[in-house]
């Protein structure tokens, strides 16, 4: 641990140990805190591709622990349907998951029902089926996924798996193998056990995992209702949300998801939602999320997840 990290560390332990966090959850009153995470992994299996989505269990445990003991976790339909306003004493947080990995819906799934807590999965029914992502394919194990690369996939090439692994390889980007299964998209039948319990949601997350407002008009209607129609038909335990692949949304985007029935739509980021007084957030479909990467620690989770630090 170099010495920033060590620093990070004590002054987190100071302000939990202080009740400072304690004092930030009271104030939350009339607010909400949608949890996104990506996948989550065996603690004896390396973490490799895009390092930030892969949390190793016992972190992903931990962390569950944190909420369990200061929050109260509720259904991400409650949160749509009910808002916070019942819950004073402990703000309310749901929890999501983006992208059905197999090591999230395997691993991260069984942490969460253990605890008996509610979880929304959301899904690109294109993509499953032991399939891996760009975004962890061409990360490279010592440097990770390159800036440049990232922001080329999204902003000329739509986030299109096979136009981003193509454009790569062209300009002299190595394709790495993923460290294990647990980094590859879920089967039908994985997910079909994982939501026959009663508190597992699925939700969508478009047909391919495009990014939406790079998409014509038909293309964006394509990538919305193709999923919702998917899900529709594999289980009842399906809600009309959608997580917009990699965060990004705009107010046609928004528009388009309303007219196809969703009831809401969320980011990637953005932290807590307000849901009363002059500055409530009153778009439904812009919800914000806190994307929660790996490495954090357990007490800079608990701070977070206060909102004292984002």
């Amino acid at each position: 641990m170099n010495l920033r990290n060590a620093v990070k560390r004590v002054v987190e332990h100071g302000l939990v140990a202080s009740g400072v966090a304690a004092i930030a959850r009271r104030r939350l009153t009339g607010c909400s805190l949608v949890l996104s995470y990506h996948n989550v992994v065996p603690d004896d299996v390396p973490i490799g591709g895009d390092a930030p989505n892969h949390l190793k269990v016992s972190e992903f445990a931990a962390q569950l622990d944190v909420l369990r003991a200061t929050h109260t976790v509720v259904s991400l339909e409650e949160l749509l349907t009910i808002g916070p306003g019942r819950y004073v004493a402990r703000p309310p947080v749901a929890i999501t998951f983006d992208d059905a990995y197999r090591g999230a819906v395997l691993l991260g799934l069984a942490e969460v029902i253990k605890r008996d807590m509610p979880a929304t999965i959301f899904v690109a029914p294109g993509l499953l089926g032991g399939q891996t992502f760009w975004w962890d394919e061409l990360a490279s194990p010592e440097h990770g996924l390159s800036p440049a690369l990232r922001a080329h996939a999204l902003s000329s090439l739509a986030g299109n798996g096979n136009a981003v692994r193509s454009w790569a390889l062209d300009h002299g980007h190595r394709r790495f193998p993923v460290m294990s299964s647990y980094y590859e998209t879920c089967t039908e039948e994985e997910l079909r056990v994982a939501v026959s319990y009663p508190r597992v949601t699925l939700g969508s997350h478009t047909w391919s995992h495009p990014e939406l407002t790079r998409l014509s008009a038909a293309e964006l209607i394509d990538e919305l209702k193709r999923p919702r129609e998917w899900l529709r038909a594999f289980t009842p335990n399906y809600i009309d949300a959608i997580a917009y692949p990699y965060g990004a949304f705009n107010e046609q985007v928004a528009d388009a998801a309303a007219a196809c029935g969703y009831v809401g739509g969320f980011a990637v980021a953005g932290g807590w939602r307000r849901h009363i007084g002059a500055n409530a957030d009153s778009n439904a479909y812009a919800w914000p999320r806190f994307n929660v990467p790996n490495g954090i620690s357990v007490r800079g989770f608990s701070l977070r997840a206060s909102g004292l630090l984002t």
